[in-house]
């Protein structure tokens, strides 16, 4: 795994591996909020390409906006793992 590497090389370092995690959680979030953004920014080329009028537009976006909203709390809770 990469982090057996990236253990050791940042203890020589001086760097708390944690802190690697934090970047790479930061990382994640951030793109992830750039994904659900970033249609908002499409919807007036997406309308003036296709010809669609707003509801069909941000309809879907909605849709997916409101799961997203419903299945994430869901995400946080462990699985229980068969013994």
């Amino acid at each position: 795994m990469l982090s057996r590497l990236l253990a050791p090389w940042l203890a020589r370092r001086g760097i708390h591996y944690g802190w690697a995690m934090a970047g790479a959680t930061f990382l994640t979030t951030l793109a992830t909020s750039a994904s659900v953004g970033l249609p908002g920014v499409l919807i007036v080329p997406l309308r003036a390409e296709f010809g669609w009028d707003t509801g069909a537009t941000s309809g879907p976006l909605a849709l997916r906006l409101a799961l997203y909203g419903l299945v994430g709390p869901s995400a946080a809770f462990p699985v229980p793992v068969p013994t």
